[in-house]
């Protein structure tokens, strides 16, 4: 679902350069030419602030299983090919997607490249950050050279324009000989600081955490996410990810497109409830854990503007239509909460307010906390007027096969009436929850 990102210590590689944009999106497995269209066609338009892309560079071919996913993750070089097309490819992406305002990061794999057969297991910090994972080759980050050829590849992709980096597999490499690589990228990208997402899988069963990396960029913190596949399927627990301080980042691994509901409802939260910046993913269909992209006859990856096989989720109607309500309540406290077994509800300081039922129906009055107003729900493309009276409540009729969500911001009722208007002509790929 959603990846909410966010860190308890502020630091220098958390800035994107989205400006008053909030929500990325994860194009996962793309080709360049379709995250180029779909950057100027959707993702601009609709006020997403970046695009997260998979690794750029020169990577093994598996042939059994036959291309699986995976194997974009084991490097072999850090020329600038992949299935997803090749460095011209990659700066004409790049290119048009700044040119909308879109921001592109990178994942990159750093701590290894392609595997060579050799196993090792560790639990303890020593034998997870020194040895092989996953059968890879291992690269020793503390050798200056090795950090040199690093911080030319990243500087590299930073002089085509992008903006940051996804560094997969952040939790194998020591804190220090990452900042020693963020320092030598900041030599030569003239003082320029990316933005950082480090994938730091910590759960608590190991010693390695998210906050030795707190101070290096946005961490994961996977805990949130179990937190949050608990609560969209119990609304008696739905505070229980509510009340958690933000650690850094979240990813609901056990909530997929295949849980339609539960899926939108998870990330719906994570949008409206602004859990530091959030990160929408869009996948494609698959039968087993190893599934690569859709593809044609000899495994090229296929064409395809969110059909065969592309999924999309970041063009479901519930999920992006609450991008501007991200975007503008950015920042923003959040108060007079409702929990209770039928339906979840808080505003975002003075500037809107969110509501979600838990699947029943729900009839009721709620604490707004908002000025006295008719408000248009957007979400419902206005279809809905929602009355708050001179006490900030809100009297909300909620059916679970209509309106299972309410989104209403202040100040925006024309604004968000226009973008709708103007962008009525583009497919919604909604799809309904249940």
């Amino acid at each position: 679902c959603a990846l909410a990102l966010a860190s308890a210590v502020r630091n220098e590689y958390q800035d994107p350069q989205c400006g008053d944009r909030q929500v990325m999106v994860q194009l996962f497995e793309w080709k360049w030419s379709d995250i180029a269209l779909e950057c100027e066609l959707f993702l601009g338009p609709r006020g997403y602030c970046a695009v997260q892309v998979s690794p750029p560079n020169e990577h093994v071919v598996v042939d059994n299983p036959p291309r699986p996913w995976w194997q974009r993750y084991q490097p072999v070089s850090y020329v600038i090919e992949s299935r997803s097309g090749n460095q011209w490819e990659f700066q004409d992406m790049v290119d048009r997607c700044r040119h909308v305002g879109v921001r592109v990061i990178v994942d990159v794999v750093l701590n290894n490249m392609a595997s060579t057969g050799r196993q090792g297991e560790g639990n303890r910090r020593y034998p997870m950050r020194n040895c092989p994972q996953f059968g890879m080759t291992d690269l020793d980050q503390s050798r200056e050279h090795v950090q040199d050829a690093m911080a030319e590849f990243l500087g590299g992709l930073l002089r085509m324009g992008v903006s940051g980096f996804r560094v997969n597999g952040a939790k194998f490499m020591w804190p220090q000989d990452l900042r020693a690589i963020q320092e030598k990228v900041n030599e030569r990208s003239g003082g320029i600081k990316p933005f950082y997402l480090l994938d730091v899988y910590d759960t608590g069963s190991d010693d390695v955490t998210a906050r030795e990396y707190a101070d290096l960029g946005y961490v994961t913190e996977y805990r949130y996410a179990q937190r949050v596949a608990e609560g969209v399927r119990d609304f008696t627990k739905a505070f229980v990810f509510v009340d958690t301080p933000a650690y850094s980042t979240v990813r609901a691994l056990d909530l997929t497109f295949k849980h339609p509901r539960e899926y939108i409802m998870a990330t719906a939260f994570t949008l409206a409830y602004g859990y530091g910046s959030a990160q929408v993913m869009s996948s494609f269909e698959f039968d087993d854990y190893n599934q690569g992209p859709p593809s044609n006859a000899g495994y090229s990856t296929r064409d395809g503007y969110c059909q065969g096989g592309w999924v999309c989720e970041h063009r479901w109607r519930d999920i992006f239509k609450l991008v501007p309500f991200s975007n503008a309540v950015a920042g923003k406290d959040v108060n007079h909460v409702t929990a209770n077994q039928d339906v979840v509800a808080f505003s975002r300081g003075r500037n809107g307010f969110f509501a979600m039922i838990s699947g029943a129906n729900f009839s009721g009055e709620l604490d707004t906390g908002l000025p006295p107003d008719d408000y248009c729900e957007e979400l419902s493309n206005c279809d809905i007027i929602l009355t708050v009276d001179e006490n900030g409540k809100m009297q909300v009729d909620m059916r679970d096969d209509y309106n299972p969500f309410i989104a209403i911001l202040t100040g925006c009722n024309e604004i968000l009436l226009a973008a709708t208007t103007a962008l009525s002509h583009l497919p919604s790929q909604r799809r309904d929850a249940g």
